[in-house]
C-alpha cells in the first residue's frame, strides 16, 4: 500500500539551500508550509525582505500541509451558528468576511502569477444523520448573514445522509503544486530547525537569521514561554483514503456526525477521509477501519494510497493569528486552523501581513491570541489541560509490564530497560528501535501510533519516528535514541 500522500506524486521540488552563517532580513518566516509559504510571499509583495526557514533537508518532506485534502473553503463545518452563539453577530460577519476575502485573495494570486495547481470550483455540503437539528440551525445562522444556501433532505449518493446543507464559492486544489511555485520565488533554507530565539534572533543548528519581525508558522508553535500554546490546544490525527475506480463525487463534502466523512475529487479519484481522533489517544489500527467505512459505501472501490494529517485545536474553535504574546510585540503567529488550514492560511497572510505593516484589518481582534476566552470553552479547556495533567502523571507512575521477549514482529511497546522507560518497537524483519519513552518537548510520556507507525506525545501532539527522529512540533529535538 502506498502510504505517500498523493500530492507528493512525482512532485518537482524545487531545490534550497541548506542555511550556514548569519543572515539578515526584515521578516523570517519559521515554517515552510502552506501558512509560512504563503505569509512570506503577502509580505514579499508588500515589499518586505524575507527568509523562510524550513526544518527539513527539503521541502515539504514532513510538512503538515502533504497531508491535507486541500478545501479551499469558507463554510468550516458547521461554524457559523456556533460563533453567532458564542460570540455574537459581528463575530460571525467578520470570520464570513475575512474567509471570502482570503479565498479571493488566494484566487487572484494564482490567476496573476498563472501557476497550474488544479484550482477548481466546486459547491460545498454539509450532510448529517443524527445531527439534523444542528444543521437547521446552521442554515438559519447563514440565512441571517446574508448568505444564500440549500438544505436538502438528501446528499449525493452513497452518503445518503438525511440532511445536507448546500453553499457555493468553494475551492479544491492541488496544495504542492502552489507552493512548489511560490518557493521559486522565496528565501528559504533547509535543515534549518529552530534550537532556540532571543530578541530578534532566530538560532538553527547549522545558523542564525536576525530580522526585525519573526513569524512563527511551524503548525504547533514551538516558542513554549510566553505565549503557553501548549494549554491552549490541542492536536487531532485524521486518515485520508485515495480511491479509484468509482465515478468521483460532484461536490466537497463533510459529515458533521461524530463518523462523519470527508470526500473530494481530485482527477479521477475520491479522497475519502475520517477517523480523527486526538493525536496519541490511542493505539488503533485507523486505516484498516477507515478502508472497512469506504467498502461499506463504496463496495467497488480500491484504495491506491492512504496517508494521514494533524490539526491544532483551539479551545474556542477559532485560530490564533496575530501578536505571539503581548510580551513579544515584534513576534507572530499563526495556528490553530482546526482542519481548514487552507483558507486559514491565506487569511492568515494577509492578516499578518497588515500586521506587520502597520496597516488595519477588521478581523485582527477576532483572531488575536489575546482574545477573551468565551464562557463555552472553559469546559474543553478544562478537558485538555486534565488531559495533559494525566500524561504526565502517566510518565511518573505508569509501571511497564511488558518486556522486549513480549513483543511480536510489527508491534511496540513500553518496556523498562536499564532503569528507564524505553519505547520499543521490533519491526516485521525482527529488528528492534529502541527510543526514550519521553517527550523531549515538556516531558510526557509517548504513545505508540500503530497506524503510522510512530511514537506520539498525547500531551501535545509531537510525533517522532521509530528511531526517535522528530516528525511534528511542537518538540524542537529528536527523542533520545537508545
Amino acid at each position: 500500500m502506498d502510504t505517500t500522500s498523493i500530492w507528493l506524486r512525482d512532485l518537482q521540488k524545487p531545490q534550497i539551500e541548506r542555511l550556514t552563517g548569519c543572515k539578515t532580513a526584515d521578516v523570517c518566516v519559521i515554517g515552510a508550509g502552506i501558512a509560512g509559504i504563503l505569509i512570506a510571499t503577502a509580505l514579499q509583495d508588500a515589499g518586505r525582505d524575507v527568509i523562510v526557514l524550513e526544518a527539513e533537508t527539503e521541502l515539504f518532506a514532513n510538512s503538515q500541509t502533504a497531508g491535507t485534502t486541500a478545501k479551499l473553503s469558507w463554510q468550516h463545518g458547521d461554524c457559523y451558528h456556533r460563533i453567532l452563539e458564542s460570540s455574537g453577530f459581528e463575530a460571525a460577519k467578520t470570520y464570513l468576511e475575512a474567509n471570502l476575502k482570503a479565498i479571493e485573495w488566494l484566487c487572484e494570486l494564482i490567476s496573476s502569477r498563472g501557476i497550474d495547481c488544479d484550482l477548481t470550483p466546486y459547491p460545498a455540503c454539509l450532510y448529517t444523520n443524527a445531527q439534523t437539528g444542528r444543521l437547521r440551525k446552521e442554515y438559519a445562522a447563514l440565512s441571517r448573514l446574508g448568505v444564500h444556501a440549500r438544505l436538502q433532505k438528501r446528499s449525493e449518493q452513497p452518503l445518503k445522509g438525511s440532511l445536507c446543507l448546500q453553499t457555493e464559492g468553494h475551492y479544491a486544489f492541488h496544495p504542492l503544486k502552489l507552493l512548489s511555485a511560490l518557493a521559486k520565488e522565496l528565501e528559504i533554507y533547509r535543515d534549518a530547525r529552530v534550537i532556540g530565539q532571543k530578541d530578534n534572533v532566530v538560532k538553527t543548528r547549522y545558523g542564525q537569521v536576525t530580522a526585525k519581525d519573526i513569524v512563527v508558522a511551524t503548525h504547533f508553535p514551538i516558542l513554549n514561554r510566553p505565549g503557553y500554546y501548549f494549554s491552549r490546544m490541542h492536536q487531532s490525527r485524521s486518515y485520508v483514503l485515495a480511491l479509484t475506480g468509482i465515478e468521483p463525487p460532484k461536490a466537497l463534502y463533510y459529515g458533521i456526525d461524530s463518523d462523519g466523512i470527508s470526500l473530494r475529487p481530485y482527477e479521477d479519484l475520491t479522497l475519502f477521509g475520517g477517523e480523527a481522533h486526538r493525536t496519541g489517544q490511542d493505539g488503533e489500527d485507523h486505516y484498516s477501519k477507515l478502508r472497512a467505512t469506504a467498502a461499506q459505501y463504496f463496495p467497488e472501490s480500491e484504495v491506491v494510497a492512504q496517508w494521514s494529517a494533524q490539526d491544532c485545536i483551539t479551545h474556542d474553535d477559532l485560530p490564533y493569528i496575530g501578536r505571539y504574546s503581548n510580551k513579544f510585540e515584534h513576534i507572530w503567529v499563526a495556528t490553530g486552523f482546526h482542519k481548514w488550514g487552507m483558507s486559514n492560511s491565506a487569511l492568515s497572510a494577509r492578516l499578518l501581513c497588515d500586521l506587520i505593516c502597520s496597516r488595519k484589518n477588521e478581523a485582527a481582534a477576532l483572531y488575536s491570541p489575546a482574545r477573551p476566552i468565551p464562557g463555552k470553552a472553559i469546559r474543553p479547556m478544562a478537558t485538555d489541560m486534565a488531559l495533559s495533567a494525566k500524561n504526565i502523571l502517566e510518565e511518573a507512575f505508569y509501571i511497564p509490564q511488558k518486556k522486549l521477549d513480549d513483543l511480536l514482529p510489527g508491534t511496540a511497546a513500553i518496556i523498562r530497560s536499564d532503569g528507564k522507560k524505553t519505547g520499543v518497537y521490533k519491526d516485521v524483519a525482527g529488528g528492534i528501535h529502541m527510543v526514550s519513552a519521553i517527550c523531549p518537548h515538556l516531558g510526557c510520556q509517548l504513545h505508540w501510533n500503530a497506524s503510522d507507525c510512530t511514537w506520539d506525545c498525547p500531551c501535545h501532539g509531537s510525533r517522532f519516528t521509530p528511531d526517535g527522529a522528530i516528525l511534528s512540533s511542537p518538540a524542537v529535538h529528536d527523542a533520545v535514541r537508545f
